[in-house]
């Protein structure tokens, strides 16, 4: 079938629209794009009608719908991930992606520097597009046919894991504190395995409520995420107290830069394990990156190189998991569960190494406009909300928030979902009076993979 080449301007016009409502969705602590895709995917006929206003020239509309509503999922996916560090300096409210972005990014908005929080973010998540889009084919080629490296790795999946994880535990570098990274991986994945693995709250839900919350298990990732990172973070946040810089917080011209191309580096390889390695999300990646050398953001040139890695794993990741999803078939989150739940694998398949599919084609034409988007309102917006010296959230701010996540929690989850929120609180809180890392709170994805693999 010849490409369509005529619904590209409704692709590039929904990704813009995607795009403009990722912005706003990551000034939102605690809403990630996941959740969107997943109560967007829950609109019935939402493909159709999409397809009723572009399909043209005899295609389908129902395909066409399906390729435009990708594009809009993309564009939240990306734009959301340059702006979310905006809340995390700000606010001191962490996701699962932003989890490892936490202190360097507070650091530097506290001494004044919220500029260089937003510069760096900009310009990992911009020089990842760059290096990725030359590097399509040639990773296609390695992953998938002719090399099929993955088709190699997959039969020792779990023990690769295993390493990851003991890679990123030995990131602690006293016995203390590798106990309490190891509790927390461990309670943490057994929660993981109640919800993902049994399914038991899922489960419990239908049988109570039937059909009413039907966004499907993966709609308790919000309960489980806002527990372990933005709510406790909220709560146990300082307030309106601020802190003052230590310098005069203007920038002049080449000062206070780190090294870039160091930092951009140490981030390419773990974040083509975020598209490719089930269960290794940014936050998780972007560990391993600096466990390996064992020396985390200890001042300003540190913590503004640290964002740089932190940025080119997050967009890297997500460009690798799309092409995982066109290579193997496989969704590494919740926006691409949600657009191979619209496309058949025959419409994102890639069997042939020079001849990519179309819709993989307008994913990435939506990925590129959304980054181009994102980190221009992340420079311009975060400059001035992150302007002068560190100044937590007033107790009116932080009450909307948490009331907010707890509606949206009862609206994706019903009430069965705050059962799982408030362990996922508990262990959160307990995680950051104890001054231990979240990253390892991430045993929640890490444990039932692991099993799923050892099976």
């Amino acid at each position: 079938m010849a490409w369509p080449f005529e619904i590209l301007p409704f692709c590039a016009l929904l990704a813009t629209l995607g795009s403009v409502t990722g912005c706003l969705t990551g000034l939102i602590p605690g809403l990630h794009p996941n959740t969107i895709a997943i109560l967007f995917a829950g609109i019935p006929g939402l493909t159709l009608h999409f397809g009723e206003i572009v399909s043209l020239s005899g295609y389908q509309a129902e395909w066409s719908g399906a390729v435009v509503a990708g594009a809009f999922l993309v564009g939240v996916l990306f734009s959301h991930s340059f702006v979310e560090i905006i809340p995390t300096a700000k606010m001191g409210v962490s996701g699962d992606d932003t989890a490892v972005a936490l202190l360097p990014s507070q650091r530097l908005y506290a001494i004044g520097r919220g500029d260089l929080v937003v510069d760096a973010v900009s310009l990992g998540g911009l020089a990842a597009v760059g290096i990725f889009a030359f590097a399509l084919f040639p990773i296609r080629a390695t992953m998938g046919d002719p090399f099929g490296l993955y088709a190699h790795i997959k039969p020792f999946m779990a023990v690769l894991l295993v390493c990851i994880c003991v890679i990123v535990l030995n990131g602690e570098r006293t016995r203390g504190r590798l106990i309490r990274a190891l509790v927390l991986f461990v309670l943490s994945g057994l929660i993981g395995l109640f919800v993902l693995r049994f399914q038991v709250p899922y489960i419990v839900t239908n049988s109570l409520f039937g059909n009413v919350y039907g966004w499907g298990e993966s709609s308790f990732l919000l309960p489980v995420f806002s527990g372990f990172f933005a709510i406790p973070a909220i709560m146990l946040s300082e307030g309106g107290k601020r802190i003052e810089p230590t310098g005069s917080g203007r920038r002049e011209r080449g000062e206070n830069r780190g090294p870039v191309i160091r930092p951009l580096v140490r981030g390419l390889v773990p974040s083509i394990l975020v598209g490719w390695i089930p269960g290794i999300t940014n936050a998780y990646a972007t560990a391993l990156s600096f466990s390996i050398r064992h020396r985390g953001p200890r001042h300003m040139l540190d913590s503004y190189g640290y964002l740089i890695t932190y940025s080119a794993v997050n967009i890297g990741g997500a460009l690798n998991a799309l092409l995982a999803l066109s290579t193997i078939d496989r969704s590494r989150n919740g926006t691409l569960e949600a657009i191979a739940g619209f496309l058949s694998s025959d419409s994102t398949g890639w069997p042939t190494l020079p001849e990519p599919p179309f819709c993989l084609l307008v994913l990435l034409l939506a990925a590129c406009i959304a980054s181009v988007i994102g980190s221009a309102f992340c420079i311009f917006v975060g400059r001035r909300l992150l302007a002068g010296s560190g100044r937590g959230p007033g107790k009116r701010t932080r009450y909307s928030v948490i009331l907010f996540l707890l509606c949206l929690v009862l609206w994706s989850s019903g009430p069965v979902g705050y059962a799982v929120l408030f362990p996922c609180i508990l262990l959160g809180c307990w995680a950051i009076v104890s001054g231990s890392p979240r990253i390892h709170l991430m045993g929640f994805l890490l444990l039932p993979v692991i099993a799923y693999f050892l099976e």
